[in-house]
């Protein structure tokens, strides 16, 4: 991608992470990080062992919904789904963003994604969307809504859970519930069962981007000497810059 080109058509600034002597342009990125953290609830869910009440006196019996029952998307045809079935249902989301400055490098990254990188935050990404649980008995719906209510608030430390996004540079997916609701309709006779957990996201959104270590330059402009007095302190210079320090004079008495 021509970077430059289409850094001619910004009305002011730079792309940020334009450095110096030019490296190769980094492509756009395929995947948001709203994708990103669905992507790893739904493996999540994947993994947890529903219960469902059995007959009278008999215990509850696990079971699971496999991860290809599990949708990041409303299904085009939920009455073609294979049930039990999860979806998750998109809604309006927000970007925010602590002000009008530039993103922010994260201190800690630097270097960790690649030699000369480092993240740079850009903002929280928040969207309050719908987990919908589709099933065709009522055991089994009960089962799946009472293991996602208490496991989205399972967390000691929070009222909502965090999960790791190894995809996007480990960054910290935030998923708290807030709502949830039973829906009643005519296609019970047809045994298809619908839940709702209404669950908020936040994740941050970030940027890798290249950097370069600042090198300090001392222009003497034209001097001669090995070494300056400025009034404040000495430049003692070396050989090579590595030797180069910076002296303060002795007080006088």
């Amino acid at each position: 991608m021509d970077w430059d080109a289409i850094a001619e058509l910004f009305a002011f600034g730079r792309p940020i992470g334009e450095v110096w002597p030019r490296r190769p342009d980094r492509p756009l990125a395929d995947k948001d990080a709203r994708e990103h953290a669905l992507e790893q609830l739904r493996k999540f869910i994947s993994l947890l062992v529903f219960r469902r009440t059995m007959e009278p006196g008999a215990p509850a019996q696990g079971f699971r919904v496999p991860i290809d029952q599990i949708h990041v998307y409303q299904p085009d045809d939920p009455k073609q789904i294979k049930l039990p079935a999860i979806g998750f249902i998109p809604a309006r989301g927000h970007h925010e963003e602590f002000g009008l400055g530039p993103p922010q490098p994260i201190e800690e990254t630097q270097d960790v994604h690649g030699p000369g990188t480092v993240l740079v935050y850009q903002s929280d990404y928040v969207e309050l969307f719908t987990v919908e649980v589709f099933a065709a008995k009522h055991a089994i719906r009960r089962g799946v809504m009472a293991g996602l209510k208490d496991v989205l608030r399972a967390c000691d430390s929070s009222a909502a859970i965090g999960l790791r996004l190894p995809g996007y540079y480990d960054r910290v997916a935030r998923f708290w519930m807030p709502d949830s609701q039973y829906i009643q309709e005519p296609e019970i006779v047809k045994n298809r069962r619908r839940g709702q957990l209404f669950v908020e996201l936040r994740v941050p959104e970030v940027r890798l981007v290249d950097y370069v270590t600042m090198r300090p330059i001392v222009d003497l402009g034209g001097a001669d000497a090995s070494e300056v007095y400025d009034g404040n302190v000495w430049l003692d210079f070396g050989e090579t810059p590595v030797d180069s320090r910076i002296v303060r004079p002795e007080c006088e008495d």
